[in-house]
């Protein structure tokens, strides 16, 4: 099974360490046990140069979207 985790590019920075740690976790607690290699990172691109078009982006969230 591949499990397919998206997050915004302006987000990489924050979730890079911690994205797969919280997607084992999250299918562990379903009772689904997956491996590190099955998930695949997905960067979403928000438009635009500077911190304040990405916050006033209406797609922009913290969510890790699986």
């Amino acid at each position: 099974m591949e499990v397919v985790v998206k997050i915004f590019n302006a987000n990489t920075e924050t979730y890079k360490n911690i994205y797969n740690d919280a997607v084992i976790r999250a299918y562990k607690k379903d009772g689904i046990s997956i491996k590190s290699d099955q998930i695949k990172l997905e960067i979403v691109d928000i438009p635009g140069d500077t911190i304040h078009s990405q916050r006033s982006n209406e797609l922009h969230s913290r969510t890790i979207t699986v």
